[in-house]
């Protein structure tokens, strides 16, 4: 028989550790929704490249030379560059040699 009656309910330990799981949690998942963030990007420049390289090399085909600036590839070719979220440097040296094209994303702070 106890004198006193035990209080029911979950210890002050108990919700320490359920607050403590869930900051770390809610941490791991900012992380990856960021890693994920960061593939996607990444996989966007591979795809606006791949994009100009198969138009610089599709306008050799037909018209028998490189095209000599990235507005005749927006233009003739209908690939579309956003350029307030890349820089697409495209440097066309030779007139019978591929040009070099290199892609970065702009930085939005």
């Amino acid at each position: 028989m106890h004198l006193y009656k035990k209080k029911k309910g979950i210890p002050a330990s108990g919700i320490i550790f359920t607050i403590l799981m869930f900051v770390i949690l809610a941490g791991f998942l900012y992380g990856q929704v960021k890693n994920m963030s960061k593939e996607v990007e990444q996989s966007d420049v591979d795809m606006l490249k791949d994009a100009l390289e198969n138009a610089v090399v599709t306008c050799y085909a037909i018209e028998g030379s490189y095209p000599e600036s990235l507005e005749y590839i927006e233009e003739h070719y209908g690939v579309i560059i956003d350029r307030e979220k890349y820089f697409v440097d495209y440097e066309n040296n030779l007139i019978n040699m591929k040009p070099q094209i290199s892609v970065y994303t702009l930085k939005n702070d």
